[in-house]
This record gives C-alpha cells, structure tokens and sequence, in this order.
C-alpha cells in the first residue's frame, strides 16, 4: 500500500489564519470542547477500507491532552484541522 504525507509551506501562518475564515479552536472552553465533540460524531468517513467507526473518544483525548493547542476550524471547507507548527516545536 502506497503511504502519503501531505504538506505545505507557509510563511505569516498568524496573518493566512486571521484572514482566511480560519478559526483556532480553544480547548480551554466549554463551547469548542462540545462543537468538536458534536463535529466528531457527525464525521463522514473518507474510505470504507481504511477508516474507524465510532472513534471520537481516541480523536477527543488526542484533541483534549496531545494536539489542544493546534486544533482549526476551516470554515469554507466544514473541516476540523489539526496543525502543529514544526518550527516552533
């Protein structure tokens, strides 16, 4: 099986965020914990061979106590976006 590893350079991530229709989710709050929780149990499946069924727990303890300062809303494409910057880290 092929494997693939998207990515892209940027540059100014702060300003291509703030005027994008990008939000950064907060983990911090009550709101934003229960709309990834919502958006994770509506999530479509991608592919039938390669996908889990009734997985938000795993994604909602990886978004609560690994990724909690990396999580985005793209609002254009109603996707939940989990970027960590390499360079900072």
């Amino acid at each position: 099986m092929n494997e693939y590893q998207f990515f892209m350079e940027l540059t100014e991530v702060m300003d291509t965020i703030s005027n994008s229709g990008i939000r950064k989710l907060n983990m911090a709050k009550v709101v934003d914990i229960i709309y990834l929780s919502r958006f994770a149990s509506k999530r479509i499946q991608v592919s039938k061979k390669f996908a889990t069924a009734n997985s938000q727990g795993i994604l909602m303890f990886y978004c609560l106590n690994v990724f909690p300062e990396d999580i985005y809303y793209f609002q254009e494409e109603e996707a939940i976006v989990i970027y960590r910057n390499p360079i900072i880290d």
